[in-house]
C-alpha cells in the first residue's frame, strides 16, 4: 500500500495563494472569511464554527467568532477593498449592541471574556469608519457607544487585556463619540509598567518572566504600533516611544523566523497560527523608520514567506473551510481553556499591511530574502533568555526562565523546555501517565515511580546567561522535589557541529529515580507506506537507531538523534513512541531519547548533545554530520570535575586509583586557563590584566617622588598627605566595594542584568560619598597638615592638603569601578583606568613640573598636587564611561542616538550590597584607625624620621606590594565565583556535605596565588634587604641619614611581608565567602596585637633612635 492512496482534504482557497502581491493577500483574506458566511447567526451578532467550549460562556465564544475576523475585514475595508459580505459584520456590530435585540451581546463584566473582541471592533470602527460607523443612525451608535463604554469601570486582568479596553476608547474617538480620556491615559501608564528594556515587554506582572509572542505581535508590540498610528494626533510622546521600541524590538525579533518563513513555536496560544507574524505588518501600518539590516523588502518577505508556508499546511482547516483548533492541523491537547472554535481567528490581525494603500514602500518594494548575512547565526537575547540558532539549515532557541504567571494547561512544555524549534515544534503531553504520554522532548524527565508518573521543568530557578569562551551559555536550576537538584547548562551549536547543541544537567538526588531526556520530536512515519518507521534501512534511508548511548530517527522531514558524551556515564538510548497528536507539528512523532537510573545519594553529570537535521533536499544529508558529535567544551570539563571521558575506566575503582586521581586532580593546573588563557575571564589572564593594572600606578606613585624630589626634597614627605587621606577614604571605600566579592561576583545567583544593576548601585553611592569626603578634608586642610605633615614644611603643605582633598571624590569612583568590573570578570577597566592615569601623568608632568618643563616657571608642590588631582580624575571617569559604554548604552543606529539599556540603582540593590559592605566596612574602620594613630606618632618624631617612614612606604607600595595586590584582586574574583557556583547547587538542601573537592574547587584561586606570591616575594624581600633598599631610599631622598633609617626599618621586617604577601592570599577565601568571618580574624589581629602595641607605643618615650624598636613589632602584623 502507497501513502500516496490515503485521501486528502480538497486545497482550501487560502492555500491555493501563491503570497506575492498585494492582491494574493487580498484574497486570502476573503477566503478565511468566506466560511464563516454561513456561520452566521440570524442577526449576524455572532459565529459558531464548532461545539468545543470554554471556560467561559457560549455567548462570549461566538461573540469571538464573530469579531476577531474584523482585524481583517477592517483591514481590507481600510484599504479600499469591496468585500461584498461586509454588512453581515456591520448588522451584527448592530444587533450586538442593541439591549432590545434577541441577540444582544449582554452587559459587560468584571473580567469579561467580551472585552478581550473589544480591540479588534475598535480598530475596526477607527480604520473603517465608512462601513462600520458612517451608515449607523443616531440610536444604533449611541448603542455602540454604551457598550463599548461600559469596559471603562470594570476589573480587567493585569495583563496585555488592559490593551483592548484603549482600543474599545480609541474606536469611539476616532468617530467624535463620547470615550474616557482619562481612562486611556490611566491603563497606557500602566501597561508602559510591563516594558522592561530592549523593546521587550512583561506580558502582565514581572513576579513571574514571560515574554512570548504576546510581548511581540499577538499583543503588546503589535497593538503599540497601531496605538502610535491612531492615537499619534493627541499622544505624541508616546507614539514616538513605541516606534523607537519596535525598532529595538525588531532587531530580536527577526531571530524568531528562518529564511524559509517558519516561526519558532513557543508558548502558549500556538493555535493563533501566523498571528506570529503581526508585528512584521504593524511596523508598516505605524510607518517606522527601519533599522539595519532591515528594509521594506526585507519585512515584506518576512510576512510573505510566513503566510506561504501556512499555505502549504492543508490540515489546519476544517471540511467546512473554517479554521480548527491546533497548529499545523487539528489538536485540542495543544489548546488553553480559553480558546473557542473562533479563536483562532485573531490570525486575522497580521492582515493589517491591507490598510495600506499599494503605493506604501511596503507593497512598492520588491521582496527581498532573509538577511542571514547581515545576522548572528547565534544571539543571545538577554529580556526573553533566548538562544537563538540559525546553522545548519536548522533554526532554534534555547530557553531558561520563562514561566506563565497562573496555571496554564501544558504550562511546563509551552514555556519550559530546553529548545523550541522552527522545522520539529514542541510537544504537548496527552495525559499523566508513562513517558509515551508526557512525551519530554526538549525535556529532562524524571520519576520517583518506576517511570509511572514524570516530571518536567515547570519554572527554572536562577535562569541566567553566561558567557564562556565568547559563548553564550543558558544556566537554571529545577528543583522536582524537595531532596532533588537539578543544574542545565544550555550551549549553542559549535564551529564544524552547526547540527548539535550540547544540554549538561548536574543532578543530585536524595531517591531513587528514573531519567530520561529527549532530543526533538520527529515525525515517525515511513514515507513509502506512511507505517511507522523501524529500524534503519539504508535502502529506504529511513528509520530508528537505538544503540549504547545514543538514539537517531531518520524520517522524510530529517533527522533527529541524541548522544551522552561521557562514555563512563550509563545512559541508555531509546527511541519513544510519543501518544498521537502529542507534537503541535506532526500527528505521529518517534522521540529519540537517552535513559538512566539514579540511587539515593547519587550526584551524576549527564552531559547530553543533540542532532537536529531538517531534511534540505538531500536524502543524506544528515550522515556526515551525524558521525562528528561535539567533544565537551573545556571550560565544562572543569567544572563537572572530569577529564577527557575516553580516559575514565569504566566500573569500580579501587582506593588507590581514586587517590591517584585525586592528586592529579590536585594538581593540575587546567582550570586557570579555562578558554583562551590570555582572556580576562580566566584565572591567568585576569592576572595579567590585574598585574597591569596595579603595577602602572606603582610606577606613578615613583615617578610622583622623583618629581618633588627635583623641587624640594624635604617636601617629600608632604606628598604622603595623599597617602593619609586615601588611608582615610580607603575606610569607606573598603565598605561596599569590597564586598562585590560576595555579591556582585555571584554569577550563579544573579543575571547579568542584576549584577551590573549592583554594580552601577554601587558607583553612584561611593561617588556620593566621595563628593561628601572630599569637601570635609577640604574644609579641614590645616587640621590634616597639623596631623601627618612635618612642622618645618606644614604650613607650605596646607594648599596641596586642599588640592589632594578631592581625590576622595576621584578614588571613591576608581575603586567602585575597579572592583566592580573586576567581579564581572572586567580586568581591562581597571588597566585602563591605570594606564590613562600614567599617560597623563607623565604628558603633565614633563610639560609642568619635570626639569625639562616648559616655560619660566618654577615648579612647585601645589603644581604637583594639581597634575595628580587631574590625572586621578581623568582616569576614573575614562574608566566610568568606558565602563557604562560597554555595557549599558545601546546606539540607535538608525538616527545615531544613545539610550540606556542597563539595570539603573535601586534602593533594593543597595540593600544588597550593604550587609556584607557594613562589615568590611567595620573591618576596615577598626585596621586604618590603628594605622592611622601609629603613623601619626611616627611623623611627629622628626623630618628624617617621617621622611624615612615616606621612602619605606613608597618602597613597600611600589615594589612589594604590585604583585601581593594583583594576585589578590585575581584570587577575590574566582573565590568568589567559585564560592557562589557552590552555594548555587548546596544552598537549596537541608543535608549539605562538603567534600574536601567542594572545598579545594573554591579555594584554589588562593591557594595559587600564595604560591605565587611566595615566589616572588622571597627573592624580592632578600635583593632589596641586601643590595637595593638603602641606595634606592637616597635616590628618593637625597639624604643619607634618611637613606639610613629606610634601610634599618628594611631589614628588621622584610620578612614579615613575605608572610603578608601569603597570608593576603588566602585570607581572600574568608573575604569572598564569609565576611563575618574575615572580619572575626581581622578584628582578633588588631584588638589582641596591633591595639596593645599602639598603646605601647604612645606611653613609652620614643626617639628617633630607640622609635623603630616598638613601631617594627606592631607593624609586622
Amino acid at each position: 500500500m502507497s501513502i500516496h492512496a490515503n485521501g486528502k482534504t480538497p486545497t482550501h482557497p487560502f492555500s491555493q495563494s501563491p503570497f506575492r502581491t498585494r492582491a494574493d493577500f487580498q484574497e486570502a483574506c476573503e477566503a478565511l472569511l468566506a466560511p464563516l458566511v454561513a456561520r452566521f447567526t440570524p442577526e449576524c451578532s455572532r459565529v459558531k464554527i464548532g461545539s468545543s467550549t470554554t471556560r467561559f460562556d457560549e455567548g462570549g465564544a461566538q461573540i469571538e467568532g464573530f469579531a476577531r475576523p474584523l482585524w481583517g475585514l477592517g483591514s481590507l475595508l481600510a484599504g479600499g477593498y469591496d468585500y461584498p459580505d461586509a454588512e453581515r459584520w456591520r448588522d451584527g456590530l448592530i444587533a450586538g449592541t442593541d439591549p432590545e435585540s434577541p441577540e444582544f451581546w449582554g452587559a459587560i463584566e468584571d473580567m469579561d471574556q467580551r472585552m478581550v473582541e473589544m480591540a479588534p471592533l475598535g480598530f475596526t470602527l477607527a480604520v473603517a469608519n465608512r462601513v462600520f460607523w458612517d451608515p449607523l443612525t443616531e440610536r444604533q451608535r449611541g448603542n455602540v457607544t454604551n457598550w463599548l463604554n461600559s469596559i471603562n469601570d470594570k476589573e480587567m486582568p493585569n495583563t496585555n487585556w488592559l490593551w483592548f479596553r484603549v482600543f474599545a476608547n480609541l474606536g469611539l474617538r476616532s468617530n467624535g463619540a463620547p470615550y474616557s480620556h482619562s481612562r486611556i491615559e490611566r491603563d497606557m501608564d500602566h501597561l508602559d509598567s510591563f516594558y522592561v528594556g530592549g523593546g521587550w515587554s512583561n506580558d502582565g506582572p514581572k513576579s513571574h518572566h514571560q515574554m512570548d509572542y504576546y510581548s511581540g505581535s499577538f499583543a503588546i508590540q503589535f497593538l503599540q504600533l497601531l496605538y502610535a498610528k491612531l492615537a499619534g494626533d493627541f499622544d505624541q510622546p508616546r507614539a514616538e516611544r513605541y516606534r523607537e521600541r519596535a525598532q529595538e524590538f525588531a532587531k530580536d525579533f527577526v531571530y524568531y523566523f528562518d529564511p524559509d518563513g517558519k516561526a519558532i513555536p513557543f508558548g502558549r496560544s500556538m493555535t493563533y497560527r501566523f498571528a506570529m507574524v503581526g508585528f512584521w505588518g504593524a511596523l508598516a501600518f505605524a510607518d517606522v523608520e527601519l533599522p539595519a539590516p532591515l528594509t521594506w523588502g526585507v519585512v515584506k518577505g518576512l510576512l510573505l514567506r510566513h503566510f506561504r508556508w501556512w499555505a502549504t499546511q492543508d490540515d489546519m482547516f476544517n471540511t467546512d473551510g473554517t479554521l480548527n483548533l491546533g497548529f499545523s492541523y487539528a489538536n485540542m491537547y495543544l489548546t488553553e481553556n480559553y480558546n473557542s472554535p473562533g479563536s483562532p481567528y485573531w490570525c486575522c490581525l497580521s492582515f493589517v499591511p491591507l490598510a495600506l494603500p499599494e503605493s506604501h514602500p511596503f507593497w512598492t518594494a520588491p521582496e527581498e530574502p532573509y538577511p542571514s548575512a547581515a545576522l548572528s547565526p547565534i544571539k543571545a537575547l538577554e529580556y526573553p533568555k533566548h538562544i537563538v540558532v540559525h546553522r545548519g539549515g536548522h533554526s532554534f532557541l534555547l530557553s531558561s526562565g520563562q514561566a506563565c504567571h497562573y496555571p496554564l494547561r501544558a504550562t511546563q512544555a509551552k514555556y519550559g523546555k530546553f529548545a523550541y524549534s522552527a522545522s520539529f515544534g514542541y510537544s504537548v503531553p496527552t495525559g499523566g501517565y508513562q513517558l509515551e504520554q508526557h512525551a519530554p522532548d526538549s525535556m529532562l524527565a524524571l520519576s520517583d515511580d518506576d517511570g509511572d508518573i514524570w516530571q518536567t521543568r515547570r519554572v527554572a530557578l536562577d535562569a541566567r546567561i553566561e558567557w564562556h569562551d565568547d559563548v553564550p551559555t543558558l544556566v537554571s536550576g529545577w528543583k522536582p522535589w524537595s531532596d532533588v537538584e537539578v543544574e542545565s547548562y544550555l550551549i549553542p551549536p559549535s564551529d564544524g557541529h552547526d547540527n548539535w547543541h550540547i544540554r549538561a544537567h548536574r543532578v543530585r538526588t536524595g531517591r531513587k529515580l528514573m531519567a530520561s531526556e529527549g532530543a526533538f520530536a520527529i515525525y515517525g512515519c515511513r514515507s513509502d507506506n506512511g507505517r511507522f518507521l523501524g529500524p534503519f534501512e539504508e535502502k529506504l534511508g529511513e528509520g530508528t537507531l537505538q544503540e549504547g548511548q545514543k538514539a537517531l530517527t531518520v524520517s522524510s522531514v530529517g533527522a533527529v538523534g541524541i548522544v551522552e558524551l561521557q562514555a563512563a556515564v550509563e545512559r541508555a538510548g531509546r527511541v519513544v513512541l510519543a501518544d498521537p497528536n502529542s507534537n503541535i507539528m506532526y500527528g505521529r512523532t518517534l522521540l529519540p531519547s537517552l535513559g538512566a537510573s539514579l540511587a539515593p545519594g547519587d550526584q551524576r553529570w549527564f552531559v547530553t548533545a543533540v542532532f537536529a537535521y531538517p531534511a534540505q533536499g538531500e536524502a543524506d544529508g544528515w550522515r556526515e554530520g551525524w558521525k562528528q558529535p561535539p567533544s565537551m567544551p573545556q571550560w565544562l570539563k572543569d567544572l563537572s570535575h572530569m577529564s577527557d571521558p575516553v580516559e575514565e575506566p569504566v566500573g569500580p575503582r579501587s582506593r588507590e586509583d581514586e587517590t591517584q586521581r585525586g592528586c592529579r586532580r590536585f594538581l593540575s593546573l587546567g582550570w586557570i586557563t579555562t578558554g583562551s588563557w590570555w582572556h580576562r575571564s580566566s584565572y591567568l589572564g585576569a592576572l595579567l590584566f590585574n598585574i597591569g593594572a596595579f603595577i602602572l600606578p606603582a610606577l606613578y606613585g615613583t615617578l610622583v617622588k622623583l618629581w618633588v624630589a627635583d623641587i624640594d626634597p624635604s617636601l617629600v614627605a608632604t606628598t604622603d598627605v595623599y597617602t593619609y587621606i586615601g588611608v582615610v577614604a580607603e575606610v569607606l571605600n573598603e565598605g561596599l566595594p569590597r564586598a562585590v566579592w560576595v555579591t556582585i561576583a555571584n554569577r550563579e545567583a544573579r543575571s547579568l542584568e542584576s549584577r551590573l544593576g549592583l554594580a552601577h548601585t554601587l558607583i553612584l553611592f561611593q561617588a556620593l560619598l566621595g563628593a561628601i569626603m572630599s569637601i570635609v578634608f577640604a574644609a579641614s586642610a590645616a587640621q590634616f597638615a597639623a596631623a601627618f605633615v612635618p612642622h618645618n614644611v606644614r604650613d607650605a603643605s596646607i594648599t596641596y592638603v586642599r588640592v589632594l582633598a578631592f581625590t576622595a571624590l576621584s578614588s571613591a569612583v576608581e575603586v567602585a569601578v575597579s572592583n566592580a568590573t573586576r567581579a564581572l570578570d572586567k580586568p581591562d577597566i581597571p588597566l585602563l583606568i591605570s594606564s590613562v592615569k600614567v599617560l597623563v601623568n607623565i604628558v603633565l608632568d614633563l610639560l609642568v613640573v619635570s626639569r625639562f618643563h616648559v616655560g619660566s616657571w618654577t615648579p612647585t608642590i601645589n603644581m604637583q598636587a594639581g597634575i595628580r588631582l587631574g590625572c586621578d580624575m581623568v582616569a576614573a571617569f575614562a574608566g566610568l564611561a568606558y565602563f557604562v559604554l560597554s555595557t549599558s548604552l545601546r546606539r540607535h543606529h538608525w538616527h545615531g542616538t544613545w539610550s540606556w539599556s542597563g539595570k539603573t540603582p535601586s534602593v533594593d540593590a543597595f540593600l544588597v550590597l550593604l550587609r556584607p559592605g557594613t562589615l568590611t566596612l567595620v573591618e576596615s574602620a577598626v585596621r586604618n584607625a590603628l594605622y592611622l594613630w601609629l603613623v601619626s606618632g611616627i611623623v611627629a618624631l622628626s623630618p628624617d624620621y617621617a621622611t624615612a617612614w615616606s621612602v619605606f612606604t613608597t618602597i613597600r607600595w611600589g615594589l612589594v606590594m604590585v604583585p601581593v595586590q594583583a594576585l589578590e584582586a585575581t584570587s577575590l574574583a574566582f573565590v568568589g565565583h567559585a564560592w557562589g557556583q557552590w552555594k548555587a547547587g548546596e544552598s537549596t538542601t537541608r543535608k549539605t556535605r562538603t567534600s574536601w573537592d567542594d572545598i579545594y574547587t573554591i579555594t584554589r584561586p588562593a591557594l595559587l596565588s600564595a604560591l605565587i606570591a611566595t615566589i616572588i616575594e622571597t627573592p624580592l624581600c632578600i635583593i632589596l634587604s641586601f643590595t637595593g633598599c638603602k641606595s634606592f631610599a637616597f635616590f628618593l631622598s637625597r639624604s643619607t641619614s634618611v637613606a639610613e633609617i629606610t634601610a634599618h626599618m628594611w631589614r628588621t621586617i622584610d620578612w614579615c611581608y613575605i608572610l603578608y604577601a601569603i597570608s593576603t592570599q588566602l585570607v581572600t577565601v574568608l573575604l569572598a565567602t564569609r565576611p563575618s568571618w574575615y572580619l572575626g580574624q581581622s578584628l582578633v589581629s588588631n584588638l589582641c596585637y596591633v591595639l596593645p602595641w599602639a598603646i605601647v607605643c604612645q606611653v613609652v618615650e620614643l626617639s628617633p633612635g630607640n622609635a623603630w624598636t616598638y613601631h617594627g613589632p606592631v607593624l609586622q602584623i
